[in-house]
This record gives structure tokens, C-alpha cells and sequence, in this order.
């Protein structure tokens, strides 16, 4: 969270004036209940049956609910702009990182990979710069808004609707745990998956011709049913989470009115509190089953982030643009010194190799596959480092460089 929080700055205003929108929303749900219980204990029930009053409050009530509807609409309207304007300042970032990462990086990492980091991943940050982290405070004020005006009507009742809390808890630590490590699998099976289609389907001739795509439909088959799984695993685990908040919801109403009962025919409650009370109940689980659901998409974006960060915290791959040496005049002169060259560690594919070409010669490098052809022309337009002396003289990217391992 501390990574993404930069990216938050330049809308900065846009989240102050959600974060007013949110209270004025909370205040708008609040209201609406409290308005029903004045009318039920000093109208209804005190025997007085005023039209013009009821009229009132009717007016009262319904401009209540149009104006947290347009707030409502105003937050999201705000929220989803700076949402997406971060994603896109990201999704740019991203792929100018990717941009001057060297070729060594790409044959580590399959299109397929580097291309879900970019969209899939930063797509899944959407939830999160679209308002969750707004809306989580808003379902918190909320919350705090609702024990407040209880407590105000009815201290012992607000105690019993707080016993719930504990196993709200354990809830949510239980889904915390599971649903974490099942998302960081979710998003590297579907990194696999795209790796695999983009490798596949590019080279579809090479398959078909050696006949192996009955192989190959087998280890697409198996990648998929690990990602059937994992996602039959996060719906189960969703389908649980809401379910169970409902069950603890629907008892600490219960609990509610069978202690209610007694208070009631002493006259110690009235209607009007019992039926804020058990709407108050309701908003106030509602909330905290939102936050349960949101907790799951911040899972989700925050592995997606460490995914994202992986790769633009790689900075040892890229490459500096400012190296080498400019040429004024470029003649064409080609020469190689003892080169030594391997992708990984010792593993040679270049060994000594020296040479020389001079302008206006026609050169073809000839030989065996991982003979080392396309390594030298990957080196003569400095893809790769060497690991000993390289010498590039007046070449037609006007460049120069030599270097010493």
C-alpha cells in the first residue's frame, strides 16, 4: 500500500471531495431510519394522527433518499475518473520500463507473462483506485455513525448488538489467510496460461508440422484445470464469507427482540427504538459485508501490485541509454576480438571468436543450429553484454563501444 500511495498525489482534491461526498451519504442512510421512529413513538403510537405532519415527514424521507442517490452518484462518478486516470498513469509507466529492458529479459520472461503484468494486473488495480479504499472508509464512518446514534436511544441494546463482533472476526481472519494464498496462485496460473497461448498460437506451424498438438492440448488442459480449481476455490470462499455474516446478522436481531420483549410490556422501549434498532442492525452488517467482500478484491490488488512492482523494481535488466560513445561519421567497419558470450553463467556460446568486415563486404555467418549465428548479430546491434573485449567500429547506428570483463 505504501508503493501505491505516490500514485494517489496528483488526486489528492478529487479523494477530499469523496471523502465529504461519503459522510454526507452516511449521514442521508442514518437519517432515514431516525425519521421512522419519530413517527412511530411521537405520533403513531402518542395517538396524535396529524395528515399535514405525516405529509411532512413522507417529504422529509423521500428528499432524504434523492439526495444520498445523486451524492451517491456524484462519489462514484469522481471516484471512477481518478481510478482510472491512475491505472493509466501506470499502465504507461509500466510499458516505457518494459520498453528498455534488454533482450536477456525477454528470454527469461514469455510475451504472455510480461503481457498479463500489463493489462490483467493493472487492470485488477481498477477496485481499488476506483474507490475501495474510500468506500472502506465510508463503511467504517458508518459504522461508528450507527453504534453512536444506538448508544444515544438505547446503551443495553447497543451492547448486545456489539457481541457479534468477536465472530466477525474470526470471519475475517479465517478468509484473510485462504483467500491470499489462493489469489497469489490465481494470477501466476493465468500468467502461465497467457504465456502459453501467446507461445503456442505464434508458433502454430512449427506444432502442426511435428504433430504435437494432442502434447500440447494436454498441458493447456492441465494448466486449466489448476485455474478451475483456484477459481472454484475464491467462489467458494466468496459464496462463505456473505453467508455467514447474514447468519450472525439474522441472530443478533433475534437476540435483540427476545430481550426486547420484557423491556417492552414494562414500557422501558418503545416501538419506534426496537424497529430503528432492527434497521440499524441491518445497515450495520451491511457494511461490515461489504468490507468482507472489498477485503477480497484488496487481496486481489494488492498481489497484482507485487506483481506490477516486480517488474518495474527491475532495473539491473534495463538498458542505459546514455552508455556507449556517438560517432560523427559512421564508414561501416564491423570488428570482433577474441569474443566470449553465454546467456547464463558459463554455459559458452561464443568462445574467442574474431573478426573483422570492412565496408562494402557481403558476410554470411553459416552454421549448425546454436552454432552461434543469430548470437552474433544479436551482439552487432548490442541486444546482449559481452563478457569479454567487443569492439564495434563505426557501425550504422553510430555507435561505439568496447569493454573489458
Amino acid at each position: 500500500m505504501k508503493r501505491l500511495l505516490p500514485y494517489f498525489k496528483p488526486y489528492i482534491p478529487l479523494f477530499i471531495v469523496s471523502l465529504v461526498l461519503a459522510l454526507a451519504i452516511n449521514a442521508s442512510v442514518i437519517a432515514k431510519p431516525f425519521i421512522v421512529k419519530v413517527v412511530i413513538d411521537d405520533y403513531l403510537v402518542a395517538g396524535v394522527h396529524d395528515i399535514g405532519v405525516f405529509r411532512l415527514f413522507g417529504l422529509l424521507f423521500f428528499a432524504v433518499v434523492l439526495i444520498g442517490a445523486a451524492l451517491s452518484y456524484l462519489q462514484n462518478y469522481i471516484l471512477t475518473y481518478a481510478g482510472q486516470k491512475i491505472m493509466f498513469d501506470i499502465r504507461n509507466q509500466l510499458f516505457e520500463h518494459v520498453q528498455r529492458m534488454n533482450m536477456s529479459y525477454f528470454d527469461k520472461n514469455s510475451s504472455g507473462r510480461i503481457l498479463t503484468r500489463i493489462t490483467h494486473d493493472v487492470e485488477s488495480l481498477n477496485e481499488l483506485f476506483s474507490g475501495m479504499l474510500i468506500n472502506i472508509f465510508r463503511d467504517t464512518v458508518m459504522i461508528v455513525g450507527i453504534v453512536a446514534i444506538m448508544a444515544m436511544m438505547n446503551l443495553r441494546l447497543t451492547v448486545i448488538a456489539l457481541l457479534c463482533l468477536p465472530l466477525i472476526a474470526l470471519v475475517t481472519i479465517f478468509y484473510h489467510k485462504a483467500a491470499r494464498e489462493n489469489f497469489i496462485n490465481m494470477k501466476s496460473l493465468i500468467g502461465r496460461i497467457n504465456g502459453f497461448l501467446a507461445e503456442n498460437i505464434t508458433g502454430m506451424r512449427v506444432v502442426q508440422i511435428f504433430h504435437r498438438e494432442k502434447q500440447k492440448f494436454e498441458e493447456f488442459l492441465k494448466l486449466d484445470k489448476s485455474y478451475f480449481a483456484s477459481s472454484l476455490r475464491e467462489v467458494i470462499l466468496n459464496s462463505l464469507c456473505r453467508p455467514i455474516v447474514d447468519v450472525i446478522n439474522n441472530l443478533t436481531i433475534a437476540a435483540l427482540i427476545w430481550v426486547s420483549i420484557g423491556d417492552m410490556n414494562r414500557g422501558g422501549i418503545e416501538i419506534g427504538v426496537l424497529f430503528a434498532f432492527i434497521t440499524y442492525i441491518r445497515q450495520f452488517f451491511q457494511p461490515i459485508s461489504d468490507i468482507a467482500e472489498r477485503y477480497t478484491g484488496m487481496q486481489s490488488a494488492f498481489v497484482s501490485a507485487d506483481r506490477v512492482f516486480q517488474i518495474i523494481d527491475n532495473s539491473g535488466q534495463r538498458e542505459e541509454l546514455k552508455m556507449g560513445k556517438a560517432i560523427k561519421e559512421a564508414t561501416g567497419e564491423i570488428e570482433f576480438k577474441d569474443v566470449w558470450f553465454a546467456y547464463e553463467n558459463d554455459n559458452w556460446v561464443l568462445k574467442g571468436v574474431s573478426f573483422k568486415i570492412m565496408p562494402g563486404d557481403v558476410v554470411a555467418f553459416v552454421g549448425e543450429t546454436g552454432a552461434g549465428k543469430s548470437t552474433i548479430v544479436g551482439l552487432i546491434s548490442r541486444f546482449y553484454e559481452i563478457q569479454s573485449c567487443f569492439r564495434l567500429h563505426n557501425l550504422r547506428v553510430f555507435f561505439s563501444y568496447c569493454m573489458t570483463g
